[in-house]
């Protein structure tokens, strides 16, 4: 891979395109992602009590200096 650099005010920068990423993403080409999670089966014990069952759930992270 090789990228181009120019020169700006005295600092190097990278003359950015997608295709830098992946190739097959220049001229405009998009890549999506389609993520689904197929459901699991509940596993029962032998009283019929769920044991495992499907749920939904959050994760949050807290970065210390991060800046938005």
């Amino acid at each position: 891979m090789a990228a181009d650099l120019k020169l700006e005010n005295g600092q190097w920068h990278i003359t950015w395109n997608d295709g830098l990423v992946m190739p097959e993403l220049r001229d405009g080409a998009t890549l999506s992602l389609d993520y689904n999670v197929p459901p699991r089966g509940i596993i029962y014990a032998s009283n019929n009590q769920p044991l495992v069952t499907q749920t939904d759930i959050m994760a949050a992270r807290y970065q210390p200096g991060a800046t938005q």
